[in-house]
């Protein structure tokens, strides 16, 4: 039986996702990973000190209310790619854009209960596990920012922004891909510089999570089936 390349691209994303999962799980490549983590924060929420300017910076960027931004121009890679993609009709980028950001959602949410509720897995974040962390949210009091979590694992942050750039590259190609690649990766930043995650947290939480989302909602048959009940559906309506 000949296999297809959607087939191989998703065998190749779950293989991925495995590898990450196995290095941090494995005792000798987790303590890799834990040296990374204290070293990345060390070195990451070390430039906080005596910068107040970057210190002010990084807490607009660590609000809560920060979400709505990021949100925001999501949304916007989203609509110019509706508007003025290439691809198909405006209204099959519709249905695509609409099709692929549930079934990630929906698979996002039921992996992240399988890690709190299943197997029960809590992490504290280092802000709240090293001493000497640099916390914004003691410089600037009475706002709410994100630099400590008692649940950090995985890096919510980062499967959202990872996951949309998924699709974007999977929709857009490169002309969307790469400029959602390099605001996915400045806006990750921001939670490892205040200490709300690790590094593991975002590359082995958000990384993995991402690439089994993706895995099953851009290279398996769902997309092309509600698509083709979609536009079945949609020219029975214009023959009425």
């Amino acid at each position: 039986m000949r296999i297809t390349q959607q087939t191989k691209t998703f065998y190749i994303f779950i293989v991925l996702a495995l590898g990450l999962a196995t290095s941090w799980l494995f005792p000798i490549t987790r303590s890799w990973w834990d040296t990374a983590d204290y070293a990345t924060f060390a070195f990451l929420n070390g430039t906080l000190r005596n910068r107040e300017t970057w210190q002010l910076i990084l807490t607009l960027a660590s609000l809560n209310t920060a979400k709505i931004v990021i949100g925001f121009f999501m949304s916007i890679f989203y609509l110019h790619y509706l508007f003025y993609g290439k691809n198909n009709s405006t209204l099959q980028r519709f249905v695509e854009l609409c099709t692929l950001t549930i079934i990630a959602a929906v698979g996002i949410i039921l992996i992240k209960i399988f890690i709190h509720t299943g197997i029960d897995y809590h992490r504290r974040s280092p802000s709240l596990t090293i001493n000497e962390a640099f916390r914004l949210s003691h410089v600037f009091p009475g706002y709410h920012i994100r630099d400590a979590s008692a649940n950090s694992f995985p890096g919510d942050n980062a499967i959202v922004l990872f996951s949309w750039t998924g699709i974007l590259w999977f929709l857009g190609k490169k002309a969307y891909g790469i400029p959602a690649t390099m605001f996915a990766l400045i806006f990750t930043l921001p939670r490892l510089i205040s200490g709300a995650h690790w590094l593991s947290d975002v590359i082995i939480g958000g990384g993995a999570i991402s690439l089994i989302t993706l895995a099953f909602t851009l290279h398996t048959s769902y997309l092309k089936s509600i698509l083709n009940l979609t536009f079945k559906r949609y020219y029975e309506y214009k023959k009425i």
